[in-house]
């Protein structure tokens, strides 16, 4: 596996990268816009290395934050550090981890975990856990009872 010194180095053609403050005008996806202190507008700086939707790890800025900008050529540039922060999204293998404010979810294949203002759910492309609770609920009540008087129905719940 190669060192990201020499992957930088290649593709910079062995110059220095340089660095500047801008601020975000618009974020799309894995890319953003950015407007530079003394330059001209940048479109589509990247917000990782690779714009990929397959691995690893976004950092959304918010909309007029600002961002250090790294120039890998005339054309290529990425954002390496942010000041303000909408969401993290870390994309390995099949798994998905995404944190906003208040909010994450973890998908792995077709199952999902979020936590949200205080609520917590699961759920898989089949089966959701509050379709099991409600099956649970709904076999307890229709449970019939062996008791020292006899058979009953009264219900657990």
């Amino acid at each position: 596996m190669e060192r990201i010194s020499d992957i930088l180095r290649k593709i910079t053609g062995g110059k220095k990268a340089e660095s500047f403050v801008a601020t975000v005008e618009k974020v799309k996806g894995r890319t953003c816009d950015v407007q530079p202190v003394d330059e001209a507008p940048l479109k589509s700086v990247r917000l990782n290395a690779i714009i990929s939707d397959e691995v690893g790890i976004v950092i959304t800025p918010i909309k007029g934050s600002a961002v250090l900008v790294t120039k890998l050529s005339e054309v290529d540039s990425f954002v390496s550090l942010f000041s303000a922060i909408e969401k993290v999204e870390l994309v390995f293998g099949k798994t998905r981890v995404i944190m906003e404010d208040s909010e994450m979810r973890i998908i792995i294949g077709g199952a999902e975990v979020k936590i949200s203002d205080n609520k917590f759910s699961i759920k898989n492309s089949a089966y959701t856990l509050k379709q099991a609770w409600n099956e649970l609920i709904a076999e307890l009540k229709a449970a019939i009872i062996t008791t020292p008087s006899g058979p009953g129905n009264k219900a657990l719940l």
